[in-house]
């Protein structure tokens, strides 16, 4: 049995050493990189939706005032991993498809991909976007559509001056949310894990995390405000006094605080509050796990 232990280690120790000098030799470890830039542009009057799904990558959509829509891949990744990566724009009548994959391999060492994905397109209204990325940020400016939906599995997601005529989601796994500027009929908004903030936003809100905090910071009531928190603080500030609002907070560990004016009270209490101002025609309801909710 010992000799079986002896040889079992001594065979642990050589592959150890095998591996350590095979990385030395091939540079397994290295954190190089090399560019890797791609350019595309299409000329297509007609596209009205735009669907963007990428790994390991960033995507920024802006508008330019070309007529044509220009898509830039940039960025630099490790060598090894250059020729895995499958970079497709395809056209389909209304619509453009924007694909980034990284082909699924076994690799022992460092990994390095710092990839942005860019789409500048006309400045005009369109159908629907949806933009995906598995690992990387999200960035829109300046657009307007009838529909525009973001997802990221681990990154954080930033909106400004975008405006959408009926829905807007934005998705994060691990990572955090923010609007600014926008306007839609409803915003759909949630986070595993990871801040949400709106500031200066037109419509109804509807939003939740499992952890993180979540914010609206607004000129005044715009919209309906409805969150949901397990873990973390709701702060809600309007700079002008709500003139016609329904307020409805219920929390289980965590304190909730009002500080308008002109508030009829039916209950209000550290973890419930129910209250209105005028006739309530917009309403802010809260509810919050483990956190504390302002409104201001």
């Amino acid at each position: 049995m010992k000799k079986i232990v002896v040889i079992a280690l001594t065979l642990l120790v050589i592959g150890i050493l095998g591996s350590a000098v095979t990385a030395a030799v091939t540079d397994t470890f290295t954190l190089e990189t090399v560019k890797l830039h791609e350019e595309s542009e299409i000329n297509n009057s007609n596209i009205k939706n735009i669907k963007v799904n990428v790994s390991s990558s960033d995507i920024q959509l802006t508008p330019s005032e070309s007529e044509n829509i220009k898509v830039t891949l940039d960025g630099r990744v490790s060598e090894k991993v250059l020729d895995r990566y499958q970079f497709n724009v395809e056209e389909n009548g209304e619509s453009l498809h924007v694909n980034l994959d990284l082909e699924l391999f076994f690799s022992i060492g460092v990994s390095i991909a710092d990839l942005t994905v860019m789409i500048e397109v006309p400045d005009k209204h369109y159908k629907s976007i949806v933009l995906e990325s598995s690992s990387g940020d999200i960035h829109v400016n300046q657009l307007t559509a009838d529909e525009l939906d973001t997802q990221s599995s681990s990154g954080d997601i930033h909106i400004d001056k975008v405006e959408s005529k009926q829905s807007f989601i934005l998705e994060s796994s691990s990572g955090s949310i923010e609007v600014l500027n926008s306007t839609a009929p409803s915003f759909t908004a949630s986070a595993s894990s990871g801040d949400i903030s709106f500031r200066e936003i037109h419509g109804n809100i509807a939003v939740n995390t499992s952890s993180g905090e979540i914010k609206l910071d607004n000129e005044k009531v715009a919209g309906d405000f409805i969150a949901e928190a397990s873990s973390g603080d709701v702060t809600v500030n309007y700079k002008e006094s709500p003139t016609s609002l329904l307020i409805d907070f219920e929390g289980s560990s965590g304190d909730g605080d009002v500080s308008l004016e002109n508030v009829n009270y039916e209950e209000k209490a550290d973890d419930l509050i129910v209250g209105k101002i005028g006739d309530g025609k917009y309403t802010v309801k809260v509810r919050v796990s483990s956190g504390d909710f302002k409104l201001n």
